[in-house]
């Protein structure tokens, strides 16, 4: 007897759909998506933070000078795309996954050529390992 996804039993339908590796992957996609949108649109493009940080210098203005210092010169990209290269030459799924979180992130953070490349690599890497 073939299961559904949505199981009848309690609990049972939550472990199926989560240990889904399309549901990880669009999970966690998802997840970086809107920690990155927030970094840009709270943080760094914010005309209030911009201000704040010119007349005082507090925690909040070094992480927003670290979220630039991230994606000028692509640094972001270069170091999703090295994470995804390194994934598939060392067949290592954690850095497959932190190839796939930065590529995501730098997507939305300015930093499109390596950013699109890390996330599109990882993503056959991780879906391909997934198939074995």
């Amino acid at each position: 007897m073939k299961t559904s996804i949505l199981s009848r039993r309690p609990g049972k339908w939550h472990a199926r759909i989560t240990s889904s590796p399309p549901c990880l992957l669009f999970l966690s996609g998802l997840c970086a998506l809107g920690l990155a949108l927030a970094l840009r649109h709270g943080w760094v493009e914010s005309a209030e933070m911009g201000a704040w940080c010119r007349e005082a210098s507090d925690w909040r203005c070094i992480l927003r000078q670290g979220v630039i210092e991230s994606f000028l010169h692509n640094r972001l990209g270069v170091l999703s795309a090295a994470a995804a290269l390194l994934a598939l030459g060392l067949r290592s799924r954690r850095l497959a996954w932190a190839g796939w979180v930065g590529g995501i992130m730098g997507l939305a953070l300015y930093c499109f050529e390596a950013s699109a490349f890390a996330a599109l690599l990882t993503l056959l890497i991780l879906v391909k390992d997934d198939k074995k």
